[in-house]
């Protein structure tokens, strides 16, 4: 938690600084956001990149507790599935 903690302070520290001259030219007012954005992208496509091979979990990522339920038959609110029923 120390070195992303880090890592974030530092990196909201010199954002100011790369943000700052740009902002100053009308011209490239705009280019920050753009950066951003696609800086996004990048991160979101490295995410699924990372993690395309696991199988969707069928259940919704519910899962059983070791031992099942008990043996006792699931209520309806949770044989739906539906966490208000």
């Amino acid at each position: 938690a120390g070195v992303t903690g880090t890592a974030r302070t530092v990196g909201a520290a010199l954002a100011p600084l790369a943000a700052g001259p740009l902002y100053a030219s009308a011209s490239l007012a705009a280019a920050p956001f753009v950066i951003a954005g696609a800086l996004k992208v990048l991160y979101d496509l490295a995410l699924w990149r990372g993690f395309r091979h696991l199988p969707a979990d069928a259940d919704g990522g519910r899962r059983e507790r070791a031992g099942g339920s008990g043996g006792r038959e699931p209520s309806e609110g949770e044989a739906s599935g539906h966490p208000y029923k």
